[in-house]
Order: C-alpha cells, then sequence, then structure tokens
C-alpha cells in the first residue's frame, strides 16, 4: 500500500496547522503559487458563496503530498448547521469514477474484458436492436465512446418509486445506440447505468454492496455510500435549487451513474490513487498499470482534446498535460475532481446547490493559474459588467426633467469596478428650492428592517440570543397569543403578529412610539394565522425586535445599531430617529402631489387645511432611519460580504426563509429572507428591499452573482422606485439568449 495516499487525515490538521502558523516560504524566497492559492481560500471561498447564492463549500487541495481541506457556509440553511470535512455530498457524476473502479477490479481479475460486447455479461437486459450492438464493449461504455442516448439517468423523489434497473434503461426513452460506437464521444449516463448491471450480472451481489467491498473499503473511502440519507441527516448535506429553495435527497436505480454520498477526505484519497504513478499498491483494488490505463485517452474516429479515459474525463492543460478527474451536477448538488498527475496537485470543491457550476469555475481556474502560471483561456476571461456612457445618458433622462422645483431623488449603482453612477436630482425642500445633495439624508422608511436583521443576526452570531428564541422571553408585555413567537418568524414575516397600523384608532390618535405600537396588540386574542406557516409583511414584527435589541443588550436601539452595524461597516451619515433627537434639519422632505402642486408630506410633518404639525411617530425598528445614498449602499455590502456578519448568517438573511406567492412589489418574487427578497430577473436572482412612507419611497435592488446593486431613493409620492431600479438592473443582467 502507497503510504502517502492510507495516512490518516490527521496530516490534514498539521498541514492546516502549519500554515495558520509558519510563514509561507522562507524570507526572501517567492512564496509558493499554489500554497497562495491555498491561504487566499479563506477569503475567496466565502465571497465566491455570497456572490452565487451558494449555501455551503467544501475544498480540499492536494500539493507536495500534503492534503488541505476546509468547509465554509451552512450545510443546512434551517437549522443553520455547519459543514466539514468529513459532510456527505451527492457528487452525481463523480460516482462514475467509482463504477469505472469497480467495473475495472472485476477487468484486473479476468472476470470481464474490456473489449468484450457488453451484451455478454447481461442476462436481465439487452440492448435494442441495432447493427452496432456488437461494437458496444465495455471499453466504449466506459470512455463514453459507445454511441449511446441518455446523457442523464433519471431521479426519483421517494424510495419505493425507484424501478428496477432494467426497467430505468427500457424506460419511454430506453437507453440506445444512436451513432456508431468509437465515432466519437458521447457522453451517457445510461453506459454506466449498463456497467451497473453488468457487476451485478458479474458479481451475483448488488451493485453498492460490491462496489464498497471492492474499491471503497480498500481505498480507505470509509465516508462514502450509495445508500440515499434521510432527510434530516446530520452528516448529510442539505441539496437546494438555484433560487435556494430546498429540494429532497433523489434516489437513483442508476446508483454508478449519480448516487454516490461521500466526503471532501475521501474524495482526496481517490485523486492521491488517481495520481499513483509508483510505489506498493499491493492493497490498491487496482495496480498501477491498471490505474496509468484508465488515464489513457480512448481513441475514437472525431478526435477530440476534451476526451475521456476509462471513466476519467481528460481536459488539456493551459500550458502543458492533462487534468484527469470528473464534475458532478445533479438537482441541488455541484462537484468536482481534478488531478494533475505529472506535478501531484489536484483538488475537490463540494457545493449542495444546483447549478452551481460558476463557484467551481472561478476555484478551479485560480488552481490550475497556480499550478501552471497560466489560466485557461475562454473558459476563465474575466467576466465583468461595464457600465457604458450609454448606461449614463440612459440613467440621466430618467430624470432630465426633474428640476430645482421638484422633490429631491438620488441614484447609485455600482458594479465589480465600484460606484458606476452616484447623481442627486432635485431639492430637498421645494420651498425654499434647497439642492440636494449626495450627502442628504433620506427618510428610509422599511429599508430600516435590513439594518434592524443585521444586529439581530450580530448578536445571534456572537451567542447572546437564538433565533429560535422566543420573543416572550424579551418583551414580556406582550398579550399571552404572541409571546411565543420567535425571533425568526419575526424576521421572515412569518410571526402571524398583526400589523399595528391595522390597530390604530385615527380619529383619536395622539401619535405613536413602540411602547403604544406594541400596546396596541392587545385589541387582539389570537395571531392571524400559526406561527411559521405562511407569510405576512408585519411591521410590528420588526418593532418587537428593536425592543428585544434593547432588552438583552441594555441599550438603547440607537446605540445597539452603532455598536454592532453602523461603526463596523464604516456608515456615518445615518441616524435613528426614536424621540430623543430631532429629524435632521438637512433631511430630503417627502411631499405629494395634488393639483398640480407638491404638498408637504413629510413622515416627521402631517398637513391639514394647508397647516404643518407634527406627525408625533417616533416607532423605530421597522423604520424610523434617516440615511444617506453612500450609508445605503454600505449597509447593503454588509449581506455581501463577511465584513460585520460571517459568511454563515449572511447566507440565513438573503436565503428565503419562507416562499411566497402573491405578487410583491418587485416581480417574479420567491421568498423572503431576513430583511430582504429573493426574486429572479432574467433567470438571474436578485435581491431587494423597499421603503415607503409619506412621499419617501426607496429601492435596494442587489444582483450578486454580477457584483451590482442599484439604489433608488425619491422624496415624493407617485415616483416608482421599483420601476427605475429594474430598467437599470435590466441594463446590467445579460439578455436572455
Amino acid at each position: 500500500m502507497n503510504g502517502q495516499l492510507m495516512r490518516p487525515f490527521t496530516r490534514v490538521i498539521v498541514f492546516l496547522l502549519f500554515f495558520l502558523a509558519v510563514p509561507l516560504r522562507s524570507s526572501g524566497i517567492d512564496p509558493d503559487p499554489v500554497e497562495n492559492f491555498i491561504t487566499r481560500l479563506d477569503r475567496r471561498v466565502p465571497e465566491l458563496l455570497l456572490r452565487y447564492n451558494v449555501p455551503s463549500a467544501v475544498v480540499a487541495v492536494i500539493h507536495e503530498e500534503q492534503t488541505y481541506s476546509r468547509s465554509w457556509g451552512l450545510a443546512d440553511l434551517k437549522s443553520a448547521r455547519l459543514p466539514s470535512n468529513t459532510t456527505k455530498y451527492n457528487v452525481a457524476s463523480i460516482s462514475k469514477l467509482i463504477t469505472a473502479w469497480t467495473v475495472m477490479r472485476l477487468v484486473q481479475e479476468g472476470k470481464v474484458s474490456l473489449d468484450a460486447p457488453v451484451q455478454r455479461y447481461l442476462s436481465r437486459w439487452k440492448l435494442p436492436p441495432s447493427k452496432w450492438n456488437r461494437e458496444v464493449t465495455v471499453r466504449r461504455l466506459l470512455s463514453h465512446t459507445a454511441g449511446l442516448s441518455m446523457a442523464a439517468v433519471p431521479q426519483y423523489g421517494q424510495t419505493n418509486l425507484v424501478p428496477s434497473l432494467p426497467a430505468m434503461l427500457s424506460s419511454k426513452e430506453p437507453v440506445r445506440v444512436v451513432e456508431q460506437p468509437g465515432h466519437s464521444f458521447k457522453y451517457s449516463g445510461g453506459g454506466f447505468a449498463i456497467l451497473q448491471l453488468l457487476v451485478e450480472e458479474v458479481t451475483k451481489q448488488p451493485f453498492a454492496r460490491y462496489a464498497e467491498l471492492a474499491v471503497l473499503k480498500p481505498l480507505g473511502m470509509v465516508n462514502s455510500t450509495f445508500k440515499v440519507p434521510e432527510e434530516n441527516d446530520t452528516n448529510s448535506a442539505t441539496p437546494y435549487d438555484k433560487n435556494l429553495r430546498q429540494l429532497p435527497h433523489y434516489h437513483f436505480a442508476a446508483q454508478g451513474a449519480a448516487g454516490l454520498y461521500t466526503t471532501a477526505n475521501d474524495l482526496a484519497v481517490l485523486s492521491r490513487a488517481t495520481m499513483t504513478k509508483d510505489g506498493d499498491s499491493s492493497s490498491f483494488p487496482l495496480d498501477l498499470t491498471t490505474i496509468a490505463l484508465m488515464r489513457s485517452p480512448a481513441k475514437v474516429a472525431k478526435p477530440d482534446p476534451f476526451g475521456y479515459g476509462l471513466g476519467y474525463s481528460i481536459v488539456p492543460l493551459p500550458v502543458s498535460g492533462s487534468g484527469f478527474g470528473h464534475a458532478g451536477s445533479n438537482d441541488g448538488w455541484t462537484s468536482v475532481l481534478t488531478t494533475i498527475p505529472q506535478s501531484g496537485d489536484a483538488i475537490v470543491v463540494l457545493l449542495n446547490r444546483s447549478d452551481a457550476f460558476p463557484v467551481y469555475r472561478d476555484l478551479m481556474c485560480d488552481w490550475v493559474e497556480s499550478v501552471q502560471g497560466k489560466r485557461w483561456p475562454g473558459f476563465c476571461d474575466a467576466r465583468s459588467q461595464v457600465w457604458t456612457k450609454e448606461d449614463t445618458a440612459f440613467v440621466d433622462q430618467l430624470f432630465a426633467n426633474v428640476t430645482a422645483n421638484d422633490p429631491a431623488s438620488v441614484i447609485l449603482v455600482a458594479n465589480s469596478s465600484g460606484v458606476v453612477y452616484r447623481k442627486a436630482f432635485g431639492s430637498r425642500d421645494v420651498q425654499t428650492k434647497t439642492p440636494v445633495t449626495l450627502d442628504t439624508p433620506f427618510y428610509i422608511a422599511s429599508l430600516a428592517k435590513s439594518f434592524t436583521a443585521a444586529v439581530t443576526l450580530k448578536l445571534a452570531e456572537e451567542g447572546k440570543w437564538s433565533l429560535t428564541d422566543k420573543i416572550g422571553k424579551y418583551v414580556p408585555s406582550l398579550p399571552d397569543y404572541a409571546k411565543g413567537v420567535t425571533l425568526a418568524q419575526l424576521l421572515s414575516h412569518t410571526s402571524g403578529v398583526p400589523d399595528y397600523y391595522s390597530l390604530i384608532d385615527y380619529a383619536n390618535y395622539q401619535g405613536m412610539d413602540n411602547t403604544k405600537a406594541i400596546a396596541l396588540l392587545q385589541k387582539r386574542r389570537q395571531l392571524e394565522f400559526p406561527a411559521g406557516s405562511t407569510y405576512k409583511y408585519s411591521n410590528t414584527g420588526y418593532i418587537l425586535l428593536a425592543s428585544a435589541l434593547e432588552k438583552i443588550t441594555g441599550k438603547s436601539f440607537k446605540e445597539v445599531l452603532q455598536e454592532r452595524l453602523l461603526e463596523p461597516a464604516g456608515i456615518g451619515h445615518t441616524s435613528v430617529y426614536d424621540g430623543s433627537d430631532s429629524a435632521p434639519v438637512d433631511r430630503a422632505k417627502g411631499y405629494k402631489r395634488a393639483e398640480g402642486k407638491y404638498v408637504l408630506s413629510d413622515y416627521q410633518v402631517v398637513t391639514i387645511d394647508g397647516q404643518e404639525y407634527p406627525f408625533r411617530a417616533t416607532t423605530y425598528g421597522a423604520g424610523g432611519i434617516y440615511s444617506t445614498v453612500d450609508d445605503v449602499f454600505a449597509m447593503a455590502q454588509v449581506f455581501s460580504s463577511d465584513k460585520v456578519l460571517s459568511v454563515p448568517w449572511v447566507l440565513q438573511a438573503i436565503a428565503p426563509q419562507v416562499l411566497i406567492k402573491e405578487s410583491l412589489e418587485i416581480p417574479d418574487t420567491i421568498g423572503a429572507g431576513y430583511g430582504w427578497f429573493l426574486s429572479t430577473r432574467n433567470n438571474v436572482n436578485i435581491l431587494w428591499t423597499t421603503g415607503d412612507m409619506a412621499g419617501h419611497k426607496s429601492v435596494i435592488v442587489r444582483i450578486p452573482s454580477l457584483q451590482s446593486t442599484v439604489i433608488v431613493m425619491t422624496s415624493v409620492e407617485g415616483v416608482e422606485p421599483e420601476v427605475i431600479a429594474l430598467q437599470i438592473a435590466d441594463r446590467i443582467i445579460p439578455k436572455p439568449k
């Protein structure tokens, strides 16, 4: 046995500690590029998870006979369970590598011939009639050169719906020969289903059992299995679709094509075995000659530089040599394993989300560059959104008619290059025609909920409380029916607590503050629906969160906000209007249009018969914040980095905690997170939140995958900032092809 391969994974910990404690290379010597890649992963991976809305990643890197492995994000969004190097992920088509090793074990033992027609070994199923059936050999099935149909094998939601393997192969669209074997590479998951059947027929054992005994255990892949986990298995990650909606663990009749659950550490073991060139391999399931044969490119009449060996995909590297491995993509899962035997380098990336290819693409590009000093052309070309003069002119035109006689608006657009558009229009005070500036504070209404959510999550991250805590623990004055609602339910608008606006007696209105708003709940005898059962927007929920924050910290909401969010995020021109101070004198006042004129409708002032009176509303948590466009942008950035909140907590905020069926301000809404909503636009995920109160309307639209943000803040009723923001976003998001 190769001692390097089977050495216990305690060396992973030793290697990690080495890099944490010892500078890379001696002073005066250039650091190893691969070691630099490894040390950058702690910044790079979280950034990619947040950019592409992927719950978790586990990465293993092999370099100079050392294995580094690390995990990031959340294996399960609902429970906030962290992943580890031993968390199981479904690896989809990487399963084919284990199937290939299993078949080659039989070949090595003389029980199967690579160049024999596969039908020689099958009795439970036969290929549909074709003149080329005898040319469908074991070798060609392993190398995807058999000319077969069924690129992807079917999946099944419940185990009792899984057909037998022969029944699956004979489905409405059966596996069949569609082109002459040996002509070209034609990927076929169905071909590996046939190989699974071959293993079962030759060994007289279930495929999963024989693969475990013949390959997995001898290799030392002790945490790998073809058994599908239970839905709440804490040893496995939870799968999600590209909109972060939870998916079930699917079942496969063709386990050998797509059904393996394994860990990054186990795939690192397989990677080492793949790269083995010499040494003692007596305890390997395969000898060195067989392993080398599996890495040899298959011959086809129509050559392709991106080909296959026996089970392994072969990818030409940008400088010299080839990478050997496989990628995997099932609903809820994305993965890749690539080895470079000539240098002894390998990488494994496991992700628990559908279509998360951009994450492993970017990591693969960085890794290959570190190994070979050059990136793959085309595949790794920088993909950035360029803001053009035409884009600037388009936004300018949207506000071309705004003059000093009109209320204020400010626009900010940012992409991966930074802020690309930032302008102010109109007057902060129409009566005095005082121009608005980029430093003018706007009342941001419900945008404040994102501020409140950030602080609530920060205290949870610090261990001060749990999101599963009941609100009655912190606000004991609540009526009994509301005390059992959790902090998480308040954050996601699933509490059933009625909105206090619906409880106000406006005929006898004497102003509003948080205490009065909470007291209004005594008018009801029950929640509007069972807590956690559905979605309904509630300002009261965030007022309760603000009160709870004050209770647990012993400080005012504005003090907690300053310490936990504003100061760490570099937000310096934001204030809380809680009645302890006056509203900012230089604020943009809010207006409505009546009879062709602008009438003051400012949140802090109400106009009755032409007279201005104090509105006397000092609620906060759900609103109550004045902020500038730059500060709002800085707050939005909190949810796209780990500057204030660590990645697991940001992921909980932006993941849909509840699905939404109703139509909201931004169309195609999927669900609500904590302080944010998730929608799709041209098949691209966007995160957004809005604010609307007495003349003040604002919106933030974030496009994480494109590292872009659009903020529109206005101070007049009738303007639709959501429409404007989406018009701008449509210039950023690529058009569907």
